[in-house]
């Protein structure tokens, strides 16, 4: 009998100590990952910084995100198209147009005006006084880190950063010069990020692909793909982005902002502002 129990302690000490080390190799491997995830997000910053002070030049920004995609994905990405003029690293009016890639459609038109007034004209003039309240002309104050990007994406990334299982980073050399971070989600549809990209149920990841230009950190293309439960992986979507700076507009660009700066006039005097 004490020879049996001999035993038993002998067995149950093994299998805690196996238990016990793989616990600590499972603690060692999310310590190293979780290394790497905020060491990528460090990179992601330096290129934020650097894409703020390159648009943050006196002057006008124009900025272009153009999605290529199926009309069979269940979601529809829109094109978006900005203008904006630059004043010591403020944002001093412009607009910006977000429009249906298949149709054309301007389904958003949001206005900055001189005065630092911002409405959505579109809304506007579909609702008039029965406008949902964001559309309603409201003062702002912009800065660049409003309209970068770069800036922008890693802002999204942070806030979704407990569903992030794992982020590569791709140098220049290996991605026609720019550098390339593909983010990894894994967990159910409900949770974080899932819960407001999953389509269905049938999906247990995501992947997204972000690129920028060194020398600007300007954003250059995004990829984003749903990983489904028995392995394989579709492609969401493909955008591409073009920044660029000019010392003026061009004149029909001119010529739509005065339009746009006058209709966001009259809204103001509707709603007081």
């Amino acid at each position: 009998m004490r020879r049996t129990v001999t035993w038993v302690i002998v067995f149950s000490f093994f299998i805690l100590l196996l238990c016990g080390c793989g616990m600590a190799e499972s603690f060692e491997r999310k310590t190293f990952v979780d290394k790497e995830i905020d060491d990528a997000l460090a990179r992601w910053q330096e290129l934020a910084e650097l894409n703020i002070e390159w648009i943050g030049e006196n002057g006008w920004v124009h900025i272009d995100q153009s999605p290529v995609q199926e009309r069979t994905t269940g979601m529809t990405y829109f094109r978006q198209s900005a203008w904006y003029a630059i004043e010591d690293g403020r944002i001093t009016k412009g607009f910006s147009i977000t429009s249906d890639p298949f149709s054309g459609q301007e389904a958003q038109i949001f206005v900055l005006d001189r005065d630092g007034y911002r409405a959505d004209l579109v809304e506007l003039r579909n609702n008039g006084r029965s406008s949902a309240q964001y559309a309603i002309p409201v003062k702002v104050n912009w800065d660049v880190l409003t309209i970068s990007p770069t800036a922008q994406d890693l802002a999204v990334i942070e806030s979704f950063k407990p569903g992030i299982t794992n982020i590569l980073i791709d140098e220049p050399e290996n991605y026609n010069g720019a550098i390339k971070f593909t983010i990894e989600y894994s967990g159910e549809p409900t949770v974080g990020k899932m819960q407001f990209f999953y389509p269905n149920r049938d999906m247990s990841g995501r992947i997204e692909t972000y690129a920028y230009d060194l020398k600007t950190g300007n954003q250059v293309a995004i990829e984003e793909s749903y990983v489904y439960k028995n392995g394989s992986v579709e492609k969401l979507v493909a955008m591409t982005t073009t920044v660029e700076k000019f010392e003026k507009v061009p004149d029909d660009v001119w010529e739509r902002l005065t339009r746009l700066e006058e209709e966001i006039a009259y809204y103001r005097k509707i709603f007081d502002k």
